[in-house]
């Protein structure tokens, strides 16, 4: 899902596309002050990234992987409690490590868990200190001595240990229905898939390697769902990058879709995974209804939800819409992605100021991010170009031949609104692919790269060369 939505915004115009004639909406290019999370009034609790005690380095990744598990599950199994994404919660994995006061009060946090695993032969140790932000002292601590043929059981009774402390209400989990039983060597080839996933931008030998590795769980699980999932997920990336949109590839996807729904059909990230797929199949209707479903079972990573504002977007569900966006800035405020798909949704559903506001959560971690968003912002709906020419000048610059073509798209629509035709036509030419991943102006779906030659041959009408356009448009 990440590597899709990364690759979606890689490939639009920043966010000004069809907004120009918005110029009355009477946007100024004033600063604005950092954005507060509106108040929380239920626990709100950030996971800090476990600290991993193995000897063996290789198995770092378990910690990290046990981390997500254990962060996914608490948001999904206990709805009375906020908790925030890990996404954001890495971006704390800093040396020296920030003062727990700072990280409560920077993620508006009432409570913090901390906690270190050791993982040695076929036993893991996980230690975990519940922290009230408030007063800084332990509400609760616990050490969890497992074998490895059991440590996903860590997952549910951390969340019932949390949810009792938090005096919260438990949900019955998924896992049981989702068929995993419990084999070691199977839960690590899943959980770094999981992780794999989280940092996978379409690169083909990271993509053989997931999807080797959640093949492997499936021949070894059957019956495990959620592997299923991730994989229709990884496949679902491919598709709508247009790397491969054979019918035989979707009926690959619809089958791991159907065989996971029919194995864990009440499970959140299932449900979800299905929605995704849907909308790249651009049926809305039945994409909104397994979303719906998904927040039902308990669906709680933001990231999830950024398909789901686009379905809102296709509906003008607006107030449904600004709730959504509030809540994965919220529950992730620190997620590059989930800030400029929260600005570029407010975008399109005509919010300027609301899409300056989430820019703002971009403007200390990721300044590029920052000055592109506001620029585009302020030149769609105000006709102010210093702000956007300044970002692509500075973050985009034409001499760097490597991202000329990616930036095409920023350059054209810049020097197209400031008349500067010629060097638009120059710069174009010196863009090196015959086509690009530009797809001005489209939606969610694959439909494959689109020429660089429609954007010469608009410049070419600009320049009155109506036979250079006539060549371009064949």
């Amino acid at each position: 899902l990440v590597a899709g939505l990364v690759w979606y915004l890689t490939r639009l115009p920043v966010l000004h596309a069809g907004q120009a004639n918005r110029a009355a909406s009477g946007v100024q290019a004033t600063p604005l002050t950092a954005v507060e999370v509106v108040p929380v009034r239920k626990p709100r609790l950030a996971v800090l990234p476990f600290e991993n005690l193995s000897p063996d380095p290789k198995n770092a990744f378990f910690a990290d992987g046990l981390n997500e598990e254990i962060v996914t599950t608490i948001a999904e199994r206990v709805p009375g409690v906020e908790v925030i994404s890990r996404t954001t919660m890495m971006s704390y994995r800093t040396n020296p490590p920030k003062p727990l006061a700072v990280v409560a009060r920077e993620l508006h946090a009432s409570h913090l868990m901390e906690g270190s695993v050791r993982r040695e032969a076929n036993r893991v140790r996980l230690t975990l200190r519940l922290i009230d932000a408030r007063t800084d002292n332990d509400v609760w601590s616990a050490t969890y001595d497992r074998t490895l043929a059991d440590a996903l059981s860590l997952e549910s009774q951390v969340a019932q240990d949390v949810a009792g402390r938090l005096s919260s209400r438990l949900t019955s989990g998924p896992r049981a229905a989702a068929g995993f039983t419990g084999d070691p060597e199977t839960f690590d080839l899943y959980l770094k898939a999981v992780l794999a996933l989280r940092t996978f931008l379409l690169d083909p030998v990271q993509y053989r390697q997931i999807d080797e590795l959640l093949t492997r769980v499936i021949a070894r699980q059957p019956a495990f769902a959620r592997a299923y999932a991730q994989r229709a997920r990884l496949h679902t990336v491919k598709f709508i990058a247009s790397q491969d949109t054979s019918a035989a590839f979707v009926q690959q996807i619809q089958s791991d879709v159907d065989t996971a729904l029919r194995l864990a059909p009440n499970d959140p990230i299932v449900l979800a995974e299905q929605g995704y797929f849907l909308m790249c199949e651009n049926d809305t209707t039945g994409a909104l209804k397994a979303y719906a479903a998904a927040e039902r079972a308990g669906l709680g990573e933001p990231e999830w939800l950024i398909p789901k504002a686009h379905l809102l977007v296709r509906r003008s569900r607006i107030a449904e819409l600004n709730t959504t966006l509030q809540r994965t800035l919220e529950l992730d405020p620190a997620d590059a992605l989930v800030i400029r798909f929260a600005a570029y949704h407010y975008v399109l559903a005509g919010q300027p100021l609301d899409a300056l506001r989430a820019a703002d959560y971009a403007r200390t971690a990721f300044p590029p991010i920052y000055a592109g968003l506001r620029g585009s912002v302020l030149f769609g709906f105000t006709g102010q170009t210093q702000e956007f020419r300044s970002f692509v000048e500075h973050f985009e610059p034409a001499n760097d031949r490597a991202r000329l073509g990616f930036a095409l798209v920023d350059y054209f629509t810049l020097l197209r609104s400031e008349h500067r035709y010629v060097e638009l036509r120059q710069l174009i030419d010196r863009v090196p692919d015959a086509s690009g991943p530009y797809n001005q102006g489209l939606e969610f779906g694959p439909v494959g790269d689109t020429p660089k030659a429609l954007f010469r041959g608009w410049t070419d009408l600009l320049l009155g060369d109506r036979a250079g356009a006539a060549q371009d448009g064949r």
